[in-house]
């Protein structure tokens, strides 16, 4: 029996072929219907996820601070972090005052109303995201990117059904160290695990040409 040499050149070249695709804007092709369709990258998609995620924070930050001033939590919060700062500090001294406020329910229910502000917001976010989809097949973020979520059967926009179960399942993806993401560099067609229980893919539209007329007029 011949002994493996271990070579380490070949190795190498076996695990930049694997995680090409993974890293680089390797180009990859489906086609749907008889129609050719360009699939976004792994880096396009988490890029464009990341300007959403940059979007939708600019608009929620102002709100949680109306929300924290509207429930009084950012007054209540300052209170107890001015009380902690009065010398000497004590770690006792904070603990007990945070556990007075909650004895008293001041603290609590600040707090519920706080996180129920921010459970409609979560709500709100995910129904525009939802209305994106559906009307438009992709997000701020992905229209910046040039990318398109379509069904994966027909290349056709989502049907109302598919928006709900994807945004849903973006939650199981995400919740379970992003190891749903990781799909989108392995699979054939570069899903996602939310793309697989939606049954959706996420296209690169190509670039629009812009055509500038051109006077041949002489003065």
């Amino acid at each position: 029996m011949e002994n493996k040499i271990f070579d380490k050149k070949i190795y190498k070249e076996k695990y930049k072929k694997l995680f090409s695709d993974f890293i680089k804007k390797k180009t990859k092709k489906v086609i749907i219907n008889d129609k050719e369709y360009e699939l976004a990258s792994f880096d396009r998609r988490i890029f464009a996820s990341s300007l959403d995620a940059l979007i939708i924070s600019f608009v929620t930050q102002p709100i949680s601070i109306i929300t924290e001033n509207i429930t009084g939590l950012g007054r209540k919060r300052q209170e107890i972090i001015d009380s902690s700062l009065v010398p000497p500090v004590n770690y006792g001294d904070v603990v007990d005052i945070v556990g007075n406020a909650m004895k008293d329910n001041i603290l609590s229910g600040i707090v519920s109303n706080f996180i129920f502000y921010q459970l409609i917001m979560i709500v709100v976010i995910m129904v525009l995201t939802i209305i994106c989809w559906v009307k438009w097949s992709k997000t701020p973020g992905k229209m910046l990117l040039r990318c398109c979520v379509i069904d994966a059967d027909t290349g056709q926009k989502m049907s109302k059904k598919q928006a709900i179960i994807r945004c849903f399942s973006i939650i199981i993806s995400i919740g379970f160290f992003g190891l749903g993401l990781i799909g989108i560099g392995f699979s054939k067609r570069r899903r996602s695990l939310h793309d697989y229980f939606a049954n959706t893919i996420v296209i690169l539209e190509p670039k629009k040409k812009i055509s500038i007329p051109i006077n041949n007029t002489t003065a």
